[in-house]
């Protein structure tokens, strides 16, 4: 749910200049985040991607478990897990579109590098 309010925040940034400061990676024109220090950025977001798949898949997987064991115990009771599987989904749309930009960022920063 905080993901929602990611835009929104960006948003304020530019709304509000007094009361925050400029940014560093996100901004309209390239970032002036040095380039080790984006890098760094980049393979850490990567990594905690990586490991954000690893224990919703693990999660999911435990879930399809549980269900299976609810079903075999009692099969006439409905099955509640889709609302799960679609939180996961939007979490995972809205994640995937900030390391989109991010990526962006980089590349606009290593075609003004060279």
């Amino acid at each position: 749910m905080a993901m929602v309010l990611v835009p929104f925040i960006h948003l304020s940034v530019y709304l509000f200049r007094g009361l925050h400061p400029t940014p560093i990676v996100l901004k309209p024109s390239a970032p002036s985040l040095d380039p080790e220090m984006l890098r760094t950025l980049l393979i850490s977001f990567a990594a905690f991607t990586l490991l954000y798949v690893g224990l919703v898949t693990l999660a999911y997987g435990i879930r399809l478990a549980q269900e299976a064991e609810e079903r075999r115990r009692m099969p006439e009771t409905p099955s509640n897990g889709g609302y799960m599987v679609a939180a996961y989904v939007v979490a995972t749309v809205i994640y995937l579109g900030y390391a989109l930009v991010l990526w962006r960022r980089a590349r606009l920063v290593n075609r003004e590098e060279n």
